[in-house]
C-alpha cells in the first residue's frame, strides 16, 4: 500500500478579539509532529465555557475513538461511527451537567490513511486541498448563508455581509438535540507539495481564499505562512482564530524536491497542447489560402478588346502591336496604360446565542 508522508505540521489557536478562546485543535502545536496522521480544528458554540467544552470533548472524543481502532481500516463508515461515538458522549455529559445545555460544535478533520486524505466537516469551519497556489478542493458550509446563496437569495458577496452570516445549519449538539451528519470526502490525487488547510471561521472571515492561495503560493517557510495568516487574522477577525497547516512530503516515494521537475513536465505538457492549437489553427488558414490562390488561377479572364494600333512614322504598316490586360486591368506590356473600357479590378454565528 502506497503511504503519505508529511512535513511536520504547523497550528494555531487564538482568542483574537474574544475574551476567550472558544475553538480547541488537534493535536496540541506543541505535541503536533510529521508522524500524525489525524488533524482537527473545532469552533464552539453556546457562549463563554459552553463552547469550549463542546470543541474540547469533540476533539478528545474522536482522538480516542481513532486510537481505540486503530487496526480498522478508515472510511467513510468509520468517521461516521466517531461521530456517533461523539454525540453519545453528548448526551451523557448534558444529563450530568444540565447547565451545559445549548452548547455545540463545529467540526473539521483531515486523516490520511494509505494514499488518501480522508476529509470529514460539520458546520461552517473549513477544509482546504490546495496545489500549487490554487485550490482543488474546498468543503462546503452548513450555514445559512451558503444556502441563501445556493438558492440565489443572495449573492456570494452578499454573503460576506450578511447579518446572519454567523448561523450555522449543523453542529455536534448531542442526539438529544440534533443529528449531526458529516460531509465526507476521500481524496486520492495527492502530490508531493500539497497543502491541506484547516480553519475555523474567523480565519476564513479575515482572510479570502485569493489571499490564502497568495500565501501559500509564495516564497515563504511553511512557519512563515502560518505567522502571516494570523498576523492578518489579529489585524481583520473579529473572532477566534484557529487552523492547522499540514504539507505533503511524498506519495509513493516523491518527495518535495521533485516537486519543481513535476511542475516543469506539467508545465511542458500545457505548453505543447497549446502549440498543438495553433498549428491546427495555422493549417486552417494555409490551406484557405491555397484555396483562394485556386480560385484564381484557375478562373478564366474576361475577354479583353483587342484594338489595333494608330499607325506613326516609326512603325512599319501592317505591323500590329497586341495589348493584353491582366485581370485587374493593367496592361501586361506597359503598366502605367489602362484603358478606358479595360475591366474593373475584383473585389475579394454560529448558531443561536454565541456570535
Amino acid at each position: 500500500m502506497m503511504a503519505i508522508t508529511i512535513i511536520k505540521p504547523n497550528g494555531l489557536s487564538e482568542k483574537g478579539k474574544r475574551e476567550n478562546n472558544e475553538d480547541a485543535i488537534y493535536p496540541a502545536t506543541s505535541a503536533a509532529t510529521a508522524n500524525d496522521r489525524l488533524f482537527m480544528v473545532c469552533d464552539g458554540i453556546g457562549g463563554a465555557e459552553k463552547g469550549e467544552i463542546a470543541s474540547d470533548l469533540t476533539i478528545k472524543t474522536i482522538a480516542g475513538y481513532f486510537q481505540a481502532n486503530q487496526r480498522k481500516a478508515i472510511d467513510e463508515s468509520f468517521i461516521q461511527n466517531a461521530v456517533r461515538h461523539t454525540q453519545v458522549q453528548f448526551d451523557q455529559y448534558l444529563v450530568k451537567n444540565p447547565h451545559a445545555k445549548g452548547m455545540g460544535t463545529t467540526l473539521t478533520l483531515c486523516c490520511f490513511s494509505g494514499n488518501k486524505a480522508i476529509i470529514a466537516h460539520i458546520g461552517d469551519s473549513r477544509v482546504y486541498h490546495i496545489r500549487n497556489g490554487e485550490i482543488r478542493f474546498q468543503t462546503e458550509d452548513h450555514s445559512l448563508v451558503n444556502s441563501l446563496v445556493k438558492n440565489n437569495i443572495i449573492t456570494p458577496e452578499e454573503a460576506l455581509t450578511h447579518p446572519k452570516r454567523n448561523v450555522i445549519t449543523r453542529a455536534i449538539q448531542g442526539d438529544s438535540v440534533s443529528k449531526a451528519i458529516p460531509d465526507i470526502t476521500i481524496l486520492d490525487d495527492l502530490q508531493p507539495g500539497d497543502y491541506f488547510f484547516l480553519c475555523s471561521d474567523g480565519i476564513s472571515e479575515a482572510i479570502s481564499n485569493a489571499t490564502l492561495c497568495e500565501i501559500l503560493g509564495s516564497n515563504l517557510s511553511n512557519e512563515g505562512k502560518t505567522e502571516e495568516i494570523s498576523n492578518r487574522c489579529k489585524e481583520h477577525s473579529r473572532d477566534n482564530y484557529s487552523a492547522y497547516l499540514i504539507q505533503i512530503d511524498q506519495v509513493s516515494g516523491q518527495t518535495t524536491e521533485k516537486r519543481d521537475l513535476i511542475a516543469i513536465f506539467r508545465n511542458a505538457k500545457e505548453f505543447i497542447q497549446a502549440q498543438k492549437f495553433w498549428v491546427k489553427i495555422s493549417l486552417a488558414l494555409i490551406s484557405l489560402l491555397i484555396i483562394l490562390l485556386m480560385i484564381i488561377i484557375f478562373t478564366p479572364a474576361h475577354e479583353k478588346e483587342v484594338k489595333p494600333r494608330q499607325k506613326n512614322s516609326s512603325s512599319k504598316e501592317g505591323n500590329k502591336e497586341v495589348i493584353q490586360y491582366d485581370s485587374t486591368g493593367n496592361s501586361q506590356t506597359n503598366p502605367n496604360i489602362t484603358p478606358a473600357n479595360a475591366p474593373a479590378a475584383g473585389t475579394v454565528s454560529k448558531s443561536v446565542n454565541d456570535q
